[in-house]
């Protein structure tokens, strides 16, 4: 760790999460320019530890040039963890918090779910697929109304006949195949959890887990 705090300043923990690995993320400053910082550090996956480059860090620096997609300014591999260094987006709430706090309208709905299915169509064009579509991963500034997609820990590489077996996003986001047949492909699957987002945005997130 000491080779990030010689560059940042490490506050606040912000969430203490994971599917299966733990995950921890907390606001920062970058020491040079006091610019703020996310700072997201992971636990090493079994099928990142004989990687050059984790499949999360690398993913994302092959999309960076995707708009809507969260920037990557920085990253450590270390051998029992990676920290990856975010741009912090000030005046935004993820699109849980605000739905908890707040309804959506109409016209916001459309606006943020053509943005998101944009910003899909884009990642899937590079060979990649998110996995993980949910509220809590959509960040919204309701000033510039734009939205950024973060969270790509579930990432991989997309092979549109493929049965996928190894579920590792968000169980009520999961499409029905992968409970019934355990295996599920993967556009199918984000189509399933775009339709459970709008569920969760016209209806209530209690409906859905039900």
């Amino acid at each position: 760790m000491e080779c990030v705090e010689r560059k940042y300043s490490i506050n606040d923990k912000i969430v203490i999460s994971g599917n299966g690995d733990d995950k921890y993320i907390h606001k920062g400053l970058r020491k040079s320019d006091g610019k703020e910082v996310i700072i997201k550090i992971t636990g090493k996956k079994k099928e990142d530890i004989h990687k050059e480059i984790p499949g999360e860090i690398e993913i994302l620096l092959k999309l960076k040039h995707i708009p809507g997609v969260v920037i990557l300014l920085d990253y450590y591999i270390l051998l029992d963890k990676n920290i990856l260094i975010f741009e912090y987006q000030k005046n935004t709430l993820d699109l849980f918090d605000r739905i908890t706090n707040d309804s959506l309208s109409k016209s916001t709905i459309k606006n943020i779910f053509k943005q998101v299915i944009k910003i899909l169509m884009e990642i899937h064009k590079c060979g990649f697929v998110h996995l993980d579509i949910k509220d809590e991963n959509i960040i919204f500034n309701p000033y510039t109304e734009t939205c950024t997609l973060i969270d790509f820990g579930t990432a991989t590489t997309l092979i549109e006949n493929k049965d996928y077996k190894k579920f590792d996003g968000t169980l009520i986001f999961a499409p029905p195949e992968w409970f019934n047949n355990g295996c599920y492909k993967a556009i199918p699957a984000t189509v399933w959890s775009l339709g459970c987002l709008l569920y969760v945005w016209f209806i209530d997130i209690i409906h859905l887990i039900q």
